[in-house]
């Protein structure tokens, strides 16, 4: 004798099934929030919205402006090439332009 055909004797509980999908949809929309939330922060600081001072953290100053910090010292740095003045006054010693320091050796031959 063969045996009888078995099926479920409930159907699908769509309660179930559809908090499960609300319970998803929850998730998602609070994960683009979230993610949309950090974009705007990113774009805040890259749009040079934090930019008035270093920031603090426990720990090394952060660079907010790193192009105008590296300007003003290049700036200081060719200054420095380019005139006279003490490097140690003390001891005597000077500094002067980088071209006159060349043309001097270039006389000297050392």
């Amino acid at each position: 004798m063969p045996e009888r055909v078995r099926h479920e004797s409930t159907d699908v509980r769509v309660g179930r099934v559809l908090g499960a999908a609300a319970g998803i949809a929850l998730a998602v929309v609070l994960a683009l929030a979230i993610a949309w939330g950090m974009s705007a922060i990113v774009h805040a600081d890259r749009n040079g919205a934090n930019s008035a001072a270093p920031v603090r953290v426990d720990g090394p100053v952060l660079q907010t402006a790193a192009g105008a910090e590296l300007d003003a010292f290049r700036a200081e740095k060719r200054e420095r090439l380019e005139s006279y003045g003490w490097a140690d006054r003390r001891a005597g010693r000077a500094h002067i332009p980088i071209e006159r320091a060349m043309e001097l050796e270039a006389k000297d031959g050392r």
